[in-house]
């Protein structure tokens, strides 16, 4: 019959695992889809299409945009097939050469916003499906939002799977020598990070380098996990076996000496 404590230590590794990768790997994503994160990438992309054809009509762009806010406090102008609403107040601070980069960013800001109008598990749908129009949701400010609010749970996760591993083994060093490797464990993924980041190719330009962010960051938590768990692990290992040896070598030497106590006290009556 297998023993309810070894059941509880197996259910705790895996469920510690699970939470562990779970927990790293939304938090990458909600630092990758953070607007500081995509900004860069989306106004960089936008701004090569936008400069061109914007340089050679800027004359005209002026003209026409000094008309309409004459007429109106906020006006629309297309860019990228979509209307764009711009206060004309913001529009008028904007010099020519910064032009450019004030309409991306107003792109940005607009696709980055959007309220795709799901919740928590209707939001995941939209991720899965095979729509473009719909996985967009994955970066947004809406989806960014989701993700940052399910790490407390994930968290909550961890420490749940922890008080299962404490509760079955009930020894400190067993304890750490468990839960280390099973962090070795979770942080292997470490190893597949530093593969793709120094033998593959990396891409070019500002989608190359959201790419690298991203790797770099996943890269970084997973070695944090690793680091740890090699720690947690050999403190563990080192201490049961030469504290729990120690400990156990000095009860065998009392209880021998009280055997011989008990076997002279008799002697003697």
């Amino acid at each position: 019959m297998v023993d309810i404590k070894t059941i509880g230590k197996a259910i705790g590794g895996i469920l510690l695992t699970l939470f562990i990768l779970s927990t790293i790997f939304v938090y990458g994503l909600s630092e990758a889809t953070s607007e500081s994160s995509l900004k860069p990438v989306f106004t960089g992309i936008i701004s090569e299409q936008l400069s061109p054809q914007l340089e050679a009509n800027m004359d005209e762009f002026r003209l026409y945009t000094n008309e309409q806010c004459k007429k109106y406090d906020t006006i629309n102008i297309s860019i990228t097939d979509s209307e764009l609403p711009i206060k004309c107040d913001e529009l008028k601070q904007v010099t020519n050469d910064k032009l450019v980069n004030f309409l991306s960013e107003k792109v940005f800001e607009k696709f980055y916003y959007t309220d795709y109008g799901c919740n928590d598990i209707s939001c995941f749908k939209k991720i899965l499906s095979k729509d473009p129009k719909e996985m967009v949701v994955l970066l947004s400010a809406q989806m960014n939002t989701l993700l940052k609010s399910l790490i407390i749970y994930l968290i909550i996760g961890i420490i749940i799977s922890l008080a299962i591993i404490i509760a079955s083994i009930q020894k400190l060093f067993p304890i750490l020598k468990n839960v280390g490797l099973t962090l070795l464990v979770s942080g292997l993924v470490f190893i597949v990070m530093l593969f793709s980041k120094y033998f593959l190719p990396s891409a070019q330009g500002a989608l190359g380098e959201f790419i690298n962010k991203i790797v770099n960051t996943f890269t970084y938590l997973y070695g944090i996990v690793f680091a740890i768990g090699i720690m947690v692990a050999v403190i563990g290992y080192i201490g049961q076996k030469y504290w729990s040896d120690s400990k156990e070598h000095t009860e065998k030497k009392k209880s021998s000496h009280n055997e011989r106590n008990n076997s002279t006290q008799k002697s003697k009556k």
